[in-house]
């Protein structure tokens, strides 16, 4: 029988119990993700604030972590986000998950609130609190290094400064290099005094896995797809930086703040910044815990090493805010994950700034040079002006107390990501319906088909079917978070109809274009639940994951809506819809709502995106109400 097994763990007692979970649950919400998520409505109150004591951290892995399938090293956060009020989902990878599957559990909920400034030690059968004085105020980069002389087999997860003064757009960082970036949680972490967390299993527990022989099988042969898919080359080659290859041929990247044309004004420039002139710079590669892809990459700039600049940090560090120099750009990203703050969040802070000075809002002076920039993010993360207070908030706030608010690109406060929604439709509608706000994973990831052409290529500028398109890659999204694998080895676990290796590419391109609802019946998550099977001995097959994560979607509309949000949260600001840039249209709001109303329908919400009784009767989510 599969059991989940959650540590419960109190800081204002300082005491532990134990949760089990049934294999109900487990059909019911997988792992990861979908058992977060799960937890968080279950166990914490709805109303609580952010930074109250009782807010939970919960940290949840899906059930291939652990085993031999690829890239399955992923660990999610549930918790509210202080800068949004809505659930925020984060998502990691690296080494953490696997330490903690050796202790024998599958997740860890904190709740509390300690006296003193301390770090949690795990050594997989108790926690214990240190205190952490000597840590106050150090960097990233600095936290590990004193506690990995400490710990030497530990893996330690820390917020930097950002997160100590509660700046809402402060994150946490494992292994130096990986984040759970998005939405505040490195200041809810902070507001709880917890510098750190290392977990150090003294005795491993083995993980019971049903099939040992027919997992490590299946494995083997996700693996061999992994390796021989045209992705693979690129991410172990350069990385999540091979992205503006395809992004920039549809203008599809931002560039100041989204007012100038990505690929016809600025193409060599922005040649600069693809993963393969990025490699003159490189001096390694990494991978997460037993990763056969490798896709993350040291640079080295005039002495200084920079760990793993993704493609995210790059483009909102850089181009957003209209920087080009890698020379410039690769620093700053590593200082700024160093404080502990999430790079897109400190991207558009940048550019609000410069908007407000442009405005004659604010006397202050901000710059392309590194210096400068770089002395801009020490006094937000460390609270030093009365200003940098301000921009602590984030850039809507920020921006709406000098009546400005407009210039912001967000949605739902959480401002967003690189892709310039009016050049593909179903990524704007994705940024739209993401539970945790102005988030391309979160809303599915579309821009892959629309601009990548992965795993079925997609015209970007139709509507017609982008809601189907939507739902399909939010639960595609969800699935891949729950199980504990990585988005950017999607490709192993994703197996198309025979039909499409039959086909030549311009006519599923055709198709697709023609008819976008239907073109993912392409596509099967037989794999998957093949592999939940090896693992959990739990028969799963296509209808049960696509109810699981429709549960698990609802979910999280559930508590946003109990949060006040509506349908109107879920549109980008008016200018998407009103200006053009260059050869990109506005946004159709007529269309844009046509197509969003059927992403709600698709997954069984009304109108106005609540979801319908019969629904939540459907999806054993009733126990969820509150009246």
């Amino acid at each position: 029988m599969y059991i989940q097994k959650i540590i419960h763990y109190d800081l204002n007692s300082k005491s532990q119990k134990i949760i089990e979970l049934s294999e109900d649950i487990t059909k019911q919400y997988i792992g990861g993700r979908g058992t977060g998520i799960y937890l968080y409505m279950k166990y914490i109150d709805y109303d609580v604030d952010a930074f109250d004591a009782e807010n939970g951290l919960i940290f949840t892995i899906g059930p291939l972590v652990g085993t031999n399938y690829p890239t399955a090293t992923r660990i999610s956060l549930v918790s509210k986000s202080p800068m949004t009020r809505t659930i925020s989902i984060s998502n990691m990878g690296g080494r953490f998950a696997p330490a903690l599957r050796k202790t024998g559990y599958s997740g860890i909920i904190i709740t509390g609130k300690l006296e003193e400034f301390s770090y949690l030690y795990f050594d997989g059968k108790e926690f214990t609190v240190h205190q952490a004085n000597e840590l106050r105020g150090k960097l990233i980069i600095e936290t590990e290094d004193i506690l990995k002389q400490k710990h030497k087999k530990g893996e330690i997860m820390s917020i930097g400064p950002a997160g100590e003064n509660l700046i809402k757009f402060a994150g946490i960082t494992h292994n130096k290099e990986n984040d759970f970036a998005r939405g505040g949680l490195g200041a809810v972490m902070g507001s709880k005094n917890i510098k750190s967390i290392v977990i150090e299993p003294i005795n491993r527990v083995k993980y019971e896995i049903h099939n040992k022989d027919k997992m490590r099988s299946h494995a083997k042969k996700l693996t061999a797809i992994t390796r021989n898919s045209d992705l693979y080359e690129k991410y172990s080659c350069v990385g999540t930086n091979m992205f503006p290859a395809y992004y920039k041929k549809i203008d599809g990247l931002t560039v100041n703040n989204f007012t100038v044309n990505s690929s016809k004004d600025n193409s060599p420039q922005y040649d600069q910044l693809h993963g393969k002139n990025l490699n003159k710079f490189k001096v390694k590669s990494t991978a997460c815990y037993g990763c056969v892809v490798a896709c993350r990459h040291h640079y080295e700039i005039d002495g200084e090493r920079i760990l793993t600049p993704e493609f995210e940090s790059v483009q909102l560090l850089g181009p957003h805010i209209g920087i080009f120099d890698p020379k410039v750009i690769l620093p700053i990203t590593e200082h700024v994950t160093n404080l502990g703050m999430d790079t897109i969040s400190a991207g558009h802070i940048i550019s609000s700034i410069a908007h407000l000075i442009k405005k004659n809002k604010i006397d202050y002076k901000v710059s392309k040079d590194k210096d400068r920039l770089i002395q801009i993010f020490d006094e937000i993360a460390y609270a030093s002006t009365e200003l940098s207070k301000e921009m602590a908030d984030g850039a809507l706030d920020f921006s709406t107390r000098y009546g400005e608010e407009q210039q912001v690109a967000h949605v739902k406060k959480l401002e967003l990501s690189a892709y310039e929604p009016r050049a593909v439709t179903g990524q704007a509608i994705g940024y739209g319906i993401s539970s945790r706000g102005g988030d391309h994973l979160r809303g599915g990831a579309v821009i892959a088909a629309e601009a990548m052409k992965t795993p079925v290529p997609i015209d970007n500028k139709v509507y017609s079917g982008k809601g189907k398109l939507v739902e399909f890659g939010a639960k595609t999204i969800a699935i891949i978070d729950c199980i504990g694998t990585c988005v950017h080895g999607f490709v192993s676990y994703i197996a198309l109809h025979p039909s499409t290796k039959l086909l030549p590419n311009f006519v599923i391109s055709k198709f697709s274009s023609l008819l976008p609802s239907v073109a993912f019946k392409f596509v099967s998550n037989k794999p998957i639940y093949q592999a939940l099977e090896t693992v959990t001995g739990i028969k799963f097959n296509n209808s049960d994951i696509a109810k699981a994560t429709q549960r698990i979607l609802t979910l999280e509309r559930l508590y946003n809506n109990h949060q006040g949000f509506k349908m109107a949260d879920d549109f980008l600001p008016d200018k998407f819809y009103t200006e053009n840039k260059l050869d990109n249209n506005p946004l159709d709001r007529e269309k844009y709502t046509r197509e969003m109303i059927l992403y709600y329908k698709s997954l069984g919400w009304d109108k106005n995106g609540i979801p319908m009784d019969k629904t939540l009767e459907k999806l054993d989510l009733k126990q969820f109400i509150q009246n």
